[in-house]
């Protein structure tokens, strides 16, 4: 089943800047029988790095597998937004993109202190969103890990020094 997920993955080069192989997993939700093949391998993958009390989900390629890993697990969900985009108390982080900086936040409440949260987001490519989310839950008092769908080889993910995984 991972490998048809994998064909049904679309490739766009030179988007949204040139040089960068943009990979979409439109075609993959799209398909129900794909979707739920994903969450289900996803969520096997999750367990082996131990129990979870949330999925975090980064903007906005992030919302749909994590959302749906964390329905799957029976965990809760923390969306990690764009500055500026939720309420109450907030934690920020700034970080260095392949084409630029950005900034992320997440609400900083009293039950992500001392939580096990695993960060989903579709592709790591060099590193740079998953460290600052990773920073940013840190900041927060939480112990993060992650999982992503797609590695696609520019950086280690291991030099992050959380536990890891990626389907691909």
């Amino acid at each position: 089943m991972l490998q048809k997920i994998d064909a049904a993955i679309a490739t766009f080069p030179d988007f949204p800047v040139k040089g960068v192989l943009f990979r979409d997993l439109n075609p993959v939700y799209k398909n129900p029988e794909l979707f739920r093949a994903l969450v289900r391998e996803f969520g096997r993958a999750a367990r082996t790095l131990g129990n979870f009390t949330y999925i975090a989900g980064i903007e906005a390629r992030g919302f749909i597998p994590g959302a749906a890993v964390a329905y799957e697990l029976g965990c809760g969900f923390i969306p990690v937004r764009k500055k500026g985009k939720l309420p109450g108390q907030t934690q920020t982080i700034t970080y260095q993109l392949e084409y630029g900086a950005d900034s992320l936040q997440l609400q900083d409440t009293p039950d992500i202190h001392g939580a096990s949260v695993l960060i989903v987001d579709d592709v790591f490519a060099t590193g740079g969103t998953m460290r600052g989310v990773i920073e940013l839950f840190r900041k927060c008092g939480a112990l993060p890990g992650f999982g992503v769908i797609m590695d696609i080889k520019l950086t280690d993910r291991q030099a992050l020094g959380v536990p890891n995984f990626a389907l691909y």
